[in-house]
Order: C-alpha cells, then sequence, then structure tokens
C-alpha cells in the first residue's frame, strides 16, 4: 500500500515535468502542422500511465544520490522510450484504443495521411528526443554512458520481442518456455534495465529481480 502511495505521489510529480517537457519542444516548433502532431503526442504520453519505468530507476537512485533532480532527462527520456514503444505496438497490432483514447495512428489517419506511418514518425522523434535528453543531462559522464547502454539494451530487446511476436502469430505450437522468453524481451527487460542502471554495486542480480517482476507484471 505504501508503494501504491509512493508510486501515485511520484506520478503527479514526474508528470508536471513531463508535461513542461512537451511545452518547451512545442514552443520551439514554427511549423504549425508538427505543432499539431506533439500536442497529440502530449496528450498520448500524459493520458494514464503508471509511470513505474522512471519510477523503479527515481527509487533507486534516491536511496543513494542525494541530488535527484540531476537524473530528469533521464527519468524522461526512458518514460518517452516506453511511449515509443506503445505506439509501435499499436501500429503492429492495429490497435485502435488504449488507455480510453484513441491511438496515434486512428488520429493521424486523416486528410490523406497514413496514420501508421505519421505515428511510427513520430515513435522515432520520441527516441531522438530521448536520447538528447540522456546527452544533456548534468550527470558524470560514465553514468551518461550506462543511461546510453541501458537505452540501447531496452531498444534492441524490445525489437526482438517484436520479431518474436509477429512470428508467433498462427502458431498454435507456441508454448510457455517460448511465450515467457518473448515477454522477457518485450517488456521484463526494460524494467530490469531500470533496476541495474540505479543499483550501486550488485548491478547484474538486480537486473535479474528486475526481469522476474516484469514477467510476472506482464502475465
Amino acid at each position: 500500500m505504501e508503494v501504491d502511495l509512493e508510486l501515485e505521489k511520484f506520478k503527479k510529480s514526474f508528470d508536471k515535468k513531463l508535461e513542461q517537457f512537451f511545452i518547451n519542444l512545442i514552443e520551439c516548433q514554427n511549423d504549425p502542422c508538427l505543432i499539431n502532431y506533439l500536442h497529440e503526442v502530449k496528450e498520448y504520453v500524459l493520458n494514464g500511465g503508471k509511470r513505474l519505468r522512471p519510477y523503479i530507476l527515481w527509487k533507486m537512485i534516491s536511496e543513494q544520490c542525494q541530488n535527484v533532480s540531476a537524473y530528469d532527462n533521464v527519468l524522461i527520456a526512458f518514460e518517452l522510450l516506453h511511449n515509443s514503444t506503445l505506439i509501435e505496438d499499436d501500429i503492429i497490432d492495429k490497435h485502435t484504443v488504449r488507455r480510453n483514447r484513441k491511438t496515434l495512428p486512428v488520429v493521424f489517419n486523416k486528410n490523406s495521411i497514413n496514420g501508421e506511418h505519421l505515428s511510427l514518425l513520430v515513435a522515432n522523434l520520441l527516441k531522438d528526443k530521448a536520447l538528447t535528453l540522456i546527452l544533456e543531462a548534468k550527470i558524470s559522464s560514465q553514468k551518461r554512458k550506462d543511461c546510453l547502454v541501458a537505452f540501447n539494451n531496452i531498444s534492441m530487446s524490445v525489437n526482438e520481442g517484436q520479431v518474436q511476436d509477429l512470428a508467433f502469430r498462427k502458431n498454435l505450437s507456441v508454448n510457455e518456455k517460448k511465450l515467457k522468453s518473448q515477454v522477457k524481451l518485450v517488456s521484463a527487460c526494460f524494467i530490469g534495465e531500470m533496476f541495474k542502471l540505479g543499483a550501486m554495486k550488485n548491478r547484474e542480480i538486480w537486473f535479474e529481480v528486475g526481469v522476474r517482476l516484469g514477467v510476472i507484471f506482464q502475465m
């Protein structure tokens, strides 16, 4: 119960920072068309979500670092990465609704524009902005390198998991072991990387803890 309350408190505070990121991003644009799309992306990202991944990293860091605010860019970056994977998932699975709201492929699919194509570009844009945030974070060069490694590991893992997911479709012989492996790649490894990135020591053990929790959470 205490974790739920702390997570809710974190989400409220974090969402304000996330919203400000999008406000700043939109204010830097001159193209009305791009501004309109970014407003839709902002609503998509801020519409629900537990913020579990940045919370885990924040919690791990706050246990050993007084200047946690230095990691604000990093926390936002990994939430952007997470949402980019959700957008891609919406495209692959042809979802029309997520969190009781129309998905971006549906929202963008108008005025002779292919909503899936535009959504894919937006997902890539979120990843680009996320990488920029990490590079600009006021943390040590080693921590910045660790963040970039984690980012790369997560991105590769999710892509491999999505490939497996497509390969499993219409295959009635997929067993529990294969399904568990796919779940690890798509979602659990992300949580594992958050634990590993925030740990001071025994990082591989923390990674495994995160992966196992991630599998349980996803299942």
